[in-house]
């Protein structure tokens, strides 16, 4: 088993049992080359060994930890208490709870307190090839997360330097980001739009134009389109507009999309007010 993109994994086994420690890290490293192994015997220890850290995991620093692995039942501090505690400080490292004292009262408390995944010690060597794989699943969820921000960035700073109405939108038709023109277009602040959903600025049949328009570039029919549309303002009004919209994929999966809004209206007017040839 390797990791998808071959990238080694730095993994931090804490556990108050010296042997299975080592029983541990000496199967997952033989077994499963991309994993590096450090131990620590107590949630202390392992605090001081992230305090190390200085990304926090990641690949700015080479050494940092990716993914936490715990007990639950340790003295002193508790796997419980260890994962709060790191939460504080990295919100988003990967922690696996392996433990022997498994019940749905650990469960629910470790998943309250924002595990990653959670498995239950069970004898022979097929639990070890369960754990790596839980890592590797945890640690390829948070690189990928982590590649998906970085995108999502740096489309937030090309938004802003242009001066047409841009926006995107996320797999679930919400608002990610809006520059300052798409914010004087629409009425609404970046803290109204951020979050809303798309239907804050379109009646029904105008969403269920832009639901087909998305489906249609999803099967391949087309980069990117042109749809002509009426947007409702905070105010109430209705600007006729066209949106120049194509999709984000990332790693090819449906992401959502973004787009370039801009008032037409003007040219709808003129298109009116000129007379027709007798």
């Amino acid at each position: 088993m390797s990791s998808a993109n071959g990238e080694r994994v730095r993994v931090l086994h804490v556990d108050d049992e010296a042997r299975f420690r080592e029983l541990t890290r000496t199967f997952l490293e033989r077994e499963h080359g991309h994993l590096a192994v450090e131990t620590a015997a107590s949630g202390a220890a392992a605090l001081d060994r992230l305090d190390g850290d200085t990304a926090g995991g990641g690949t700015a620093d080479p050494d940092a930890i990716d993914c936490v692995v715990s007990d639950y039942a340790m003295s002193g501090m508790d796997g419980i208490e260890l994962l709060r505690t790191i939460r504080e400080e990295r919100p988003n490292l990967p922690f696996v709870l392996f433990t022997g004292k498994g019940s749905e009262e650990v469960a629910s408390e470790a998943i309250s307190a924002g595990v990653t995944d959670y498995l239950q010690k069970r004898g022979g060597t097929e639990q070890f090839a369960l754990l790596a794989n839980r890592v590797a699943n945890a640690v390829e969820g948070r690189r990928a997360a982590d590649a998906l921000r970085q995108t999502e960035r740096r489309y937030e700073t090309i938004i802003e330097t242009v001066t047409d109405a841009v926006y995107t939108v996320d797999g679930r038709g919400r608002f990610s980001s809006v520059n300052g023109a798409f914010c004087e277009l629409t009425g609404y602040s970046e803290g109204e739009l951020v979050g809303a959903d798309v239907a804050l600025l379109k009646d029904e049949p105008t969403v269920e134009r832009f639901e087909a328009a998305v489906r249609k570039m999803l099967r391949g029919d087309a980069e990117d389109l042109v749809v002509e549309f009426e947007l409702l303002t905070a105010t109430g009004e209705r600007v006729a507009c066209e949106d120049h919209m194509t999709l984000l994929p990332f790693e090819d999966e449906y992401q959502g999309a973004a787009g370039i809004i801009r008032d037409v209206s003007g040219r709808v007017s003129r298109a009116e007010s000129t007379p027709t040839e007798a």
